[in-house]
């Protein structure tokens, strides 16, 4: 198993009440949409130059990642962890 370079994880207590566009501006500019680990409709939203990704459905975000700043390619390689296939 290969280890994150992950500096925060955040999913306790609930980000739920963090608002996405306040995320979506500490992120600024451009960014990258991937899929979630936190289910089959989340999105895993990343600022990999920012250091910065969260996961929400709709409004609910449930997790944020801060990390030092890197490439998209180095984000997937060293953070992501794709879900694979959702089994109902």
């Amino acid at each position: 198993m290969r280890e994150r370079s992950c500096w925060w994880y955040i999913s306790e207590p609930t980000p739920a009440s963090l608002p996405r566009t306040a995320l979506e501006a500490e992120g600024g500019g451009e960014h990258a949409t991937l899929r979630s680990r936190a289910g089959k409709t989340a999105a895993l939203e990343v600022w990999p130059e920012a250091g910065m990704a969260y996961s929400a459905d709709g409004d609910t975000v449930h997790f944020v990642e801060l990390f030092p700043p890197r490439s998209l390619a180095a984000y997937e390689q060293e953070i992501y962890q794709d879900p694979g296939p959702f089994v109902r």
